[in-house]
């Protein structure tokens, strides 16, 4: 996927750009908004990351020339004000990120909004394994192995994050949302079990009691 990253805090812009680049995205910087206008209105992206506050043009003001261009927006903004979200929504952005934000975040969101638009394929592989994301299915070896949905949750993060250490209380936060999960047991129980129905006792591993992290392979894409 092709994304415009719209941020004139270059340190933020590169980091964003480190991130999404580890899925195989092919990005391109801007910090200016003028600049961001021009490469908007003569090149085609799948995604823009847009910063609201940016020197010669605001945010809004983009989406408002370059409306036209159906291309999906998340908004990146400082403020955590109503009247901006819907202000962006109104211009037609489909989701919004609040600095400081956590990188993994923004990760997912750009995850699920390239699944959302059909700009990201259904199907995920790793090795031997093929995630349907519709019917939320996992393959291995063309059979079926039967996961529960926090399982089937869990090993899309993983392979989603790969090579990226994650701790226990990110993977309650994102599988588990609001649910009162106290313990890192909760995880470490599904870890194990991922690991025996999936055979991830090799690559899927913890480090120290930081986390758990999954062996990057390069050869994964999502595929249709």
């Amino acid at each position: 996927m092709k994304i415009l990253i719209v941020e004139d805090e270059v340190f933020i812009a590169y980091a964003e750009q480190e991130i999404l680049e580890l899925d195989d995205h092919e990005t391109e910087l801007c910090h200016n908004g003028r600049e961001a206008l021009e490469l908007i209105l003569k090149n085609d992206y799948d995604l823009i990351l847009l910063d609201i506050m940016l020197p010669e043009m605001d945010g809004f003001e983009i989406m408002e020339k370059t409306s036209f261009r159906n291309i999906p927006v998340i908004m990146v903004t400082a403020k955590n004000d109503i009247h901006d979200r819907m202000k962006g929504y109104r211009l037609g952005a489909v989701d919004y990120i609040v600095k400081p934000f956590e990188l993994l975040e923004l990760k997912t969101k750009v995850d699920e909004i390239l699944t959302r638009v059909g700009k990201s394929t259904p199907v995920l592989l790793y090795g031997d394994l093929e995630l349907n994301l519709e019917n939320q299915m996992i393959l291995k070896n063309n059979e079926v192995v039967g996961v529960t949905q926090k399982e089937f949750e869990l090993a899309k993060y993983f392979i989603r994050n790969q090579g990226i250490l994650l701790d226990c209380a990110h993977l309650m936060s994102v599988v588990w949302g609001d649910e009162i999960i106290r313990e890192n047991r909760v995880v470490e129980n599904h870890v194990r079990q991922l690991q025996q129905k999936l055979g991830w006792q090799e690559c899927l591993i913890a480090v120290g009691e930081q986390g758990y992290k999954l062996q990057k392979l390069t050869q994964n894409r999502e595929q249709i």
